[in-house]
């Protein structure tokens, strides 16, 4: 892109066409324009020819320019309408407040005590009072200044007030030396974002409260760009995200504001009471209930989901984080209760099912919390969470082809989501492609080396292909990264019991009943040990210990039983045999042979009718 009539100027290159232009402002050069021979001789633009600009270069950066500001003045086109929606809202309100006082002007003049005494009234009063007794002790605002600060309605008119005084004492005509101004603004731009951040931060507190969650969405998408440090921004940005059902994009951003404030919890409970102390505000005290959550105060978080929820039903967070702390406790009709109230509403639809489904698996209804967990993943089918759920409950149900689906998409939905990772080499273990389910736990531990459980499968995985020295190492790392890991030891006892190491496995179980002495799989195990050493009374006693704590335990029963027969106990050992039927042991077909074969060697089969 040249013009014939523009032409170089320099002697030696004598009418060859202009190229660009140099935008080097120390150029020493006698003329700013160039042709090819003076890109191409040294001593022209020497030290800056990155500087000279051909005009296609040029004519790129000023339709991109173009395509820019025509982009700017759409948004603040759409910032005009916000902003105007915005003075609306409080236009009116600040006339309900003035027709409220002339109401009160009247009362007090017609001497209409009755009628001011209500509450409303004397709040109204008592807050209006507060603010004069706060100015006579000396604070450095006017009565409207402080009036604007202390009350939450006009937070935002506070805002435009500040902002247009800003303008306004902006210095004028810039003119064509904008750009000049805006290179030697340095921290006093930085300083202009944060506090657009922040005006942006609270229009979007205030579209939660109206349940105006995509308008919540952009603004605060816009405050993040300005500020992407500011952990409040995160936080009440991941909630609107869950409203929206973008579950999984949420759990980044709270995970984000986690990052940056390891006092969220703390900072974020002060802040919502210094903010919410004038007047009730739903979306604040669900912040400060999860903030109680965050610090083990359960009982008062759902008092405060209660007062958000009868301040306001359509807050869906408030039911879902409730019905959560109410499994946390085992109640679990309340809980589902709480969450089909919350599914009433027409939004928050994939995290109330999801947390639906946690409800109904942890009350053991498996089918109903599956089919909770699929309407979920509908809504959002990013959600990992919910996709490892699935998975989770169709291994149990041994759909492992399905399972192992759900879990790779857990996975790519969330690539550090440790426990698809662990789910799935579940899964491929029980498919018996035990060097597919390794690989996978190795994929955890280049995630986080120190995850006790990725080696306590490793051990699993290895002792099903009967390495069982090699599954030892591995079960002795989740040990040292966790000495109270109950299921580590089982399993090394079970690994040294088959390497015919049986004090040592006696041991192993011995440890891991000092840390727990609920776990019924190891009396299960060291029962079966000592039934193998032909210890039978031992045996028998370690199957009774599980029994105490689970009387429906049929292995126990079953284990009993076979022990008893070998003792000649016929009919005890019939009886253990029934129970485990009766529970639905796994083997059922084959001990109602060995019943059978009982009652055929010492014909006694009229003794019990079977």
């Amino acid at each position: 892109m040249f013009n014939n009539d523009y032409s170089c100027t320099y002697i030696d290159h004598l009418n060859d066409p202009i190229q660009g232009f140099c935008l080097n402002s120390d150029c020493q050069c006698s003329q700013k324009q160039f042709c090819l021979k003076c890109i191409q001789e040294e001593d022209k633009h020497s030290k800056h020819k990155e500087d000279c600009k051909g005009f296609n270069e040029i004519l790129g950066l000023i339709t991109k320019n173009i395509a820019t500001f025509s982009n700017l003045y759409k948004e603040l086109e759409g910032l005009f309408i916000e902003v105007r929606a915005i003075y609306d809202k409080q236009l009116k309100e600040i006339d309900a407040t003035k027709n409220k006082f002339i109401t009160l002007q009247q009362m007090l003049e017609e001497q209409n005590y009755q009628e001011l005494r209500e509450s409303s009234n004397l709040s109204m009063l008592r807050f209006m009072y507060s603010l004069t007794w706060n100015n006579k002790f000396g604070l450095n605002n006017s009565y409207k200044s402080e009036l604007l600060i202390q009350d939450p309605r006009f937070k935002n008119l506070k805002l435009l007030l500040t902002s247009f005084e800003q303008l306004k004492n902006q210095t004028p005509n810039n003119g064509g030396n904008s750009f000049l101004c805006v290179q030697q603004q340095g921290p006093d731009l930085e300083m202009s974002y944060l506090n657009q951040s922040q005006q942006l931060f609270e229009i979007g507190l205030q579209y939660m409260q109206e349940h105006e969650w995509d308008k919540a969405d952009q603004v605060f998408k816009r405050s993040i760009d300005r500020n992407q440090q500011d952990y409040k921004t995160l936080f009440f940005y991941s909630w609107v995200l869950i409203e929206l059902n973008k579950c999984q994009e949420a759990q980044s951003l709270l995970e984000q504001s986690l990052e940056l404030n390891r006092n969220l919890s703390i900072d974020l409970l002060n802040w919502c009471g210094w903010e919410k102390n004038t007047s009730f505000n739903s979306v604040l005290t669900i912040a400060q209930a999860y903030a109680l959550e965050l610090n083990d105060n359960q009982e008062k978080a759902i008092l405060l989901y209660d007062q958000a929820i009868n301040y306001d039903k359509r807050q869906t967070c408030a039911y879902a984080r409730k019905a959560t702390l109410l499994v946390k406790f085992k109640i679990y009709d309340a809980a589902l209760e709480t969450l089909n109230e919350g599914l009433k509403i027409t939004y928050n639809k994939a995290f109330i099912h999801y947390c639906k489904g946690i409800a109904l698996f942890e009350s053991q209804q498996l089918n109903e919390a599956l089919n909770s967990f699929k309407i979920a993943s509908q809504f959002d089918p990013n959600f990992g969470l919910n996709n490892f759920n699935v998975g989770n409950i169709l291994r149990t149900q041994q759909k492992l082809q399905d399972a192992l689906i759900y879990m790779d998409s857990a996975i790519k939905s969330d690539p550090n989501l440790l426990k698809a990772y662990t789910g799935k080499s579940l899964i491929l273990c029980e498919m018996k492609k035990y060097d597919l389910a390794l690989d996978c736990l190795e994929e955890v531990l280049k995630i986080n080396p120190n995850y006790e459980k990725a080696y306590h499968l490793r051990g699993n995985c290895l002792k099903q292909q009967r390495k069982f020295q090699e599954a030892i190492q591995q079960l002795d790392k989740a040990i040292a990264l966790d000495n109270k890991y109950v299921n580590a030891y089982t399993l090394k006892g079970n690994c040294l019991s088959q390497l015919k190491q049986y004090s040592k496995a006696l041991q192993c179980y011995d440890q891991a009943l000092q840390i727990d002495k609920q776990c019924i799989e190891v009396y299960i195990n060291k029962g079966i040990l000592l039934q193998d050493l032909k210890k039978f009374k031992e045996a028998i006693e370690q199957y009774d210990l599980a029994l105490r704590i689970d009387p429906n335990c049929p292995l126990a029963y079953k284990n009993k039983g076979v022990i008893l027969e070998t003792m000649k106990k016929f009919e005890e050992a019939i009886i253990c045999y029934q129970l485990a039927i009766e529970l639905g042991d796994a083997d059922s077909d084959q001990i109602k042979k060995w019943i059978g074969s009982i009652k055929v060697k010492k014909g006694i089969s009229w003794i019990f009718g079977y």
